[in-house]
């Protein structure tokens, strides 16, 4: 395995200091050190394409519009990684559930035994859609619909399924 010094793979690209820094804050913030070269990578890129002009710098040099691009880029990554994680959280409440095979078939199944009109609820929350747009479609209130979708979380909680229906 051959392994490489940053200044064996950026040198003579980008100046050194600014790969220092780049790699002294993907540690800062904390990044899995097997995403380091890919960062690096990133932000290496982003620098080389990165033209300082003093008269938009409102007396910043280049060393501060470099830091700046770094943070942002890096801060930026950092929060999508954050969002991706709660994402993940939220759609694996029930960490025993291990078999997603039999989930599915139990959440299929659940959803097949409800009534119609519950049905219906369950098919538009399933589109994305709010609770005024499901009154409307079934031409009922937004209480109606509520009090389905409680009847809903009750019977899913029945067949432990609770975890997976939103509250």
């Amino acid at each position: 395995m051959v392994t490489w010094t940053v200044e064996e793979r950026y040198g003579g690209v980008v100046e050194f200091w600014s790969v220092r820094l780049a790699l002294a804050r993907i540690r800062r913030l904390g990044f899995p050190r097997h995403e380091w070269p890919d960062r690096l990578q990133e932000l290496v890129l982003e620098i080389m394409a990165f033209k300082f002009d003093p008269a938009k710098a409102n007396g910043a040099n280049k060393t501060t519009a470099v830091c700046c691009l770094i943070n942002k880029r890096l801060v930026s990554a950092w929060r999508a990684r954050q969002r991706y994680e709660r994402r993940i959280a939220r759609l694996r409440p029930d960490e025993s559930y291990s078999d997603q095979a039999a989930l599915r078939l139990d959440v299929r199944t659940a959803l097949a035994n409800l009534p119609p009109r519950e049905r219906s609820v369950g098919e538009g929350i399933c589109r994305g859609q709010s609770v005024s747009e499901i009154a409307r479609a079934l031409g009922c209130g937004r209480a109606t619909v509520r009090r389905l979708m409680e009847n809903i979380h009750q019977r899913f909680a029945a067949l432990g399924l609770d975890a997976w229906v939103l509250s």
